[in-house]
């Protein structure tokens, strides 16, 4: 599981919360600099980078 936080989410859920929820969390990210509940669209090339991030470590 990856977890990436961006700013201006609706809930931002810190790094305690989510590691309680998913046993299996690898990557998490709460400095993210800009987006929000629609990161992909808002941000693509943030949104691409935080999940190429995360794909190195499962890869």
């Amino acid at each position: 599981m990856g977890v990436s936080v961006f700013p201006h989410d609706l809930v931002r859920s810190p790094r305690i919360r989510a590691e309680r929820a998913y046993s299996d969390l690898v990557y998490f990210n709460d400095q993210i600099p800009l987006g929000g509940r629609f990161a992909a669209f808002e941000q693509p090339l943030l949104f691409t980078r935080e999940v190429r991030k995360f794909a190195r470590l499962v890869k």
